[in-house]
């Protein structure tokens, strides 16, 4: 356990930083084989990338689940929940949905384990890792595959942007294929 963290928690008056302390052993729960860093002025964990972050924010304790769009994912389970920019807020004066919380990490460890791996043969090796996050979320696992997909609908995906497109045409055209026109 990284030291920094310790002392971060430790300027923190009750009830929030005992708060912390419990959300920093959920995560660690939930994702054993993260590491954990400090950096940006708060707790981290990484796994082949950034995987979520935690901060004491006013009377809060706040979960960043960075690299994709929780909002969406869990707004039946946020409902009850302040959500700011990247960020899910919870009361420290209220227990933590641990329920919550260990799915939210366990989901962002899958995803980040899942972009890790190797990109199928034909794909350029110089992608963006939110790009091949988003395919392989997405199950596009060959050119044959990306090449079902219209330019909007890979656009679509979050992580994927414009200056992503003329790396994927190439490869596309390289393979003797392209993308799905819109009808």
């Amino acid at each position: 356990m990284d030291k920094k963290v310790d002392a971060y928690i430790a300027t923190f008056k009750e009830p929030l930083r005992t708060r912390l302390s419990e959300m920093r052993k959920l995560i660690r729960r939930a994702a054993p084989q993260a590491s954990e860093v400090f950096s940006n002025a708060m707790p981290g964990y990484v796994l082949h990338d950034s995987l979520v972050w935690f901060a004491g924010v006013e009377q809060d304790v706040a979960l960043y689940p960075r690299g994709y769009s929780f909002k969406r994912v869990y707004a039946k389970e946020l409902a009850g929940y302040k959500t700011i920019k990247g960020a899910i807020l919870f009361p420290a004066n209220t227990a933590l949905p641990s329920k919550l919380i260990t799915k939210i990490v366990k989901d962002r460890a899958a995803e980040n384990q899942l972009a890790a791996q190797p990109l199928p043969a034909g794909f350029p090796e110089k992608l963006a890792v939110p790009v091949k996050r988003a395919l392989a979320l997405a199950k596009i696992t060959s050119l044959e595959a990306l090449a079902s997909y219209s330019e909007k609908e890979i656009l679509a995906l979050h992580g994927v942007g414009p200056k992503e497109l003329p790396v994927l045409r190439q490869a596309l055209k390289k393979a003797g294929l392209g993308f799905r026109r819109e009808t």
